[in-house]
């Protein structure tokens, strides 16, 4: 009995040390785990900036980046004369254009014209007929030629004291009388005639030989060579930016030709409706390919500097942040592609003003800048 109770003691002392044993071995277990688990966290993160810093080291460092070379062709930026203009449509006209009619009514018995045919002032396009003006004539000189006898005579007698006084008034109020009949019938003639009336071209003949023209009635179109002019309605926002006396470009599609003219008249009255003046420019003379109403393009100074940087709008790129451009630099012995944010100004046609970003001097890449970044290695092609 007292041997199987020793036994039965030891067993729960074995049991007791080994329950104890077991406890302190989980204790430590579960903690050298949180003290692995710490350290692959502090590995993770220690690799991640590792990781990071490498990245930033090689985009720092240069001298590791494979050689990018790329041909581009450059221009010098410089300074100059800049100007930028608003343009309105408007058409010519001529002073002088319009339909001439005969004075006197008669029969068309000649035309001296033809269209095409330049004229002179007074020159003759139509004979009319006059042939009971002739006649009419013939008598009168008739007349002329009697009473100025019988006047001669009259007054050689009053020089001698013979006659009266009244004779002699008589005898030359009758040689005046049919002189001024004679001179009368002499213009009454002229007016069988159709004339230019200024100088300019036939542009058309609208009767023929044989028929009867009245007056009033179109006979023919002379469009004066002279006295051209350019017509055309300013929005109301840029009259201020032009007075009259002021030299205006116009460009003529048809004739794809820029010509200068002069501010000749501006209207005083804004029209209510379409909120325009009216201004009419003077054009230069003797230019017969100008046809009234050909359209044109004026072209109104609104911004001029002396000394603006300018680049072509072509050579402009755009991202998010705006727009930019590249230059060519040198860096040590290699030229290197840099990108240029610029601020831009007016624009005139196809250049437009840069007001920051670029001066005088820089190397404007204008060829090659749409495949090129930032930092490439460039080849200038002279």
């Amino acid at each position: 009995m007292k041997k199987y109770t020793a036994t039965l003691i030891f067993t729960c002392l074995v049991i007791l040390f080994q329950s104890c044993g077991s406890k302190q071995t989980n204790g430590t277990l579960a903690q050298k785990q949180k003290e692995l688990d710490n350290k692959v966290a502090q590995k993770n993160k220690l690799e991640s900036e590792i990781e990071a810093l490498e990245k930033e080291i090689a985009a720092l460092d240069t001298s590791k980046h494979s050689l990018v070379e790329k041909y581009v062709g450059v221009e010098t930026v410089k300074a100059e004369k800049f100007k930028s203009h608003v343009e309105v449509m408007g058409k010519i006209d001529v002073a002088n254009n319009a339909f001439i009619s005969a004075m006197q009514g008669g029969t068309a018995t000649k035309i001296y014209v033809r269209e095409g045919d330049y004229v002179k002032v007074g020159q003759t396009l139509a004979q009319l007929d006059d042939e009971v003006m002739i006649k009419s004539m013939m008598q009168a000189k008739h007349a002329v030629n009697f009473a100025t006898e019988l006047y001669n005579k009259q007054k050689a007698l009053w020089d001698q004291k013979i006659g009266s006084e009244v004779q002699y008034l008589n005898a030359k109020n009758n040689m005046e009388s049919a002189q001024n009949q004679l001179n009368t019938l002499i213009q009454q003639k002229e007016l069988m005639k159709i004339k230019a009336i200024y100088p300019g071209v036939v542009d058309q003949v609208a009767i023929k030989i044989g028929q009867l023209v009245s007056p009033g009635v179109p006979a023919f179109r002379i469009v004066g060579t002279k006295g051209l002019k350019f017509n055309a309605s300013i929005p109301e926002s840029y009259s201020g930016k032009i007075k009259q006396g002021n030299s205006v470009r116009i460009y003529l599609p048809d004739l794809n030709e820029e010509v200068t003219g002069i501010v000749t008249y501006i209207s005083k009255v804004i029209d209510p409706m379409s909120r325009t003046i009216a201004a009419e420019i003077k054009l230069p003379d003797n230019r017969p390919e100008f046809k009234t109403n050909m359209v044109g393009i004026l072209r109104i100074t609104d911004y001029n500097k002396s000394d603006a940087i300018v680049i072509p709008i072509k050579n402009l790129l755009k991202n998010q942040a705006g727009y930019y451009v590249y230059v060519a630099v040198q860096d040590g012995n290699n030229t290197i592609a840099r990108m240029r944010p610029i601020k831009t100004g007016a624009v005139s046609e196809d250049k437009i003003e840069v007001i920051d970003g670029l001066k005088s001097g820089d190397q404007l890449i204008t060829v090659g800048f749409q495949n090129i970044n930032d930092g490439d290695n460039l080849i200038v092609q002279k």
